[in-house]
């Protein structure tokens, strides 16, 4: 969810682009799961998410560039990109989201979608993402699609700013909140004129 965990004493700024950075990759992935599993979503779906992606990476750019090299980061540790376990945990994952996605879409429509795809969203934006794509054009159209990934991709901003806050200094969160607020801003103003 956060890439980064600020902890006092830390330097906030670069730990916060790293955040927004991350979130700018987040919101790029989502764009090229769409542009996969169903690419007429991207006409309704990329002028927002790329509008919001533009701000976090001018977030990025801004509190990056202004690190300086005695800030006295520490590096985190990377882990092995072949262990089992996480694309365990994320096809487990996918299977709960695309059961739920599905009966509450059975249930109540285009809007059991979306509140799956914020539920999820929250945790990870990838399955929603995948979920609602897959969906698209079957059991709602591709608006309602594009709508749920939208609402997802949202979620998972806010949801990255309550773990911020709750893990990291407050000048790390209020960093990561401005690049957020920022972004959805941008991005929901360009939603609603291109709507």
């Amino acid at each position: 969810m956060v890439s980064s965990r600020a902890s006092p004493g830390e330097a906030a700024g670069p730990l916060a682009g790293g955040a927004a950075l991350a979130a700018l990759v987040s919101v790029l992935r989502v764009l090229t799961i769409v542009g996969f599993v169903a690419p007429g979503l991207l006409w309704h779906l990329a002028p927002p998410a790329l509008a919001g992606a533009a701000v976090f990476g001018s977030v990025a750019a801004l509190l990056l560039w202004r690190r300086t090299t005695e800030d006295g980061v520490r590096q985190q540790p990377h882990g092995n990109p072949f262990e089992l376990k996480p694309l365990l945990v994320f096809a487990l994952a996918f299977v709960v989201v695309a059961f739920v996605a599905a009966w509450l879409t059975q249930r109540v429509g285009g809007s059991g979608l979306l509140v799956s795809s914020a539920v999820f969203g929250a945790v990870d934006v990838d399955v929603a993402t995948l979920t609602a794509a897959r969906l698209a054009g079957v059991s709602v159209t591709a608006n309602q699609a594009s709508d749920a990934i939208l609402l997802a991709l949202a979620v998972n901003a806010v949801t990255r700013v309550i773990f911020g806050s709750a893990a990291g200094s407050t000048a790390y969160a209020l960093r990561l909140a401005g690049a957020a607020a920022s972004a959805l801003a941008v991005a929901v103003v360009v939603f609603f004129l291109l709507g």
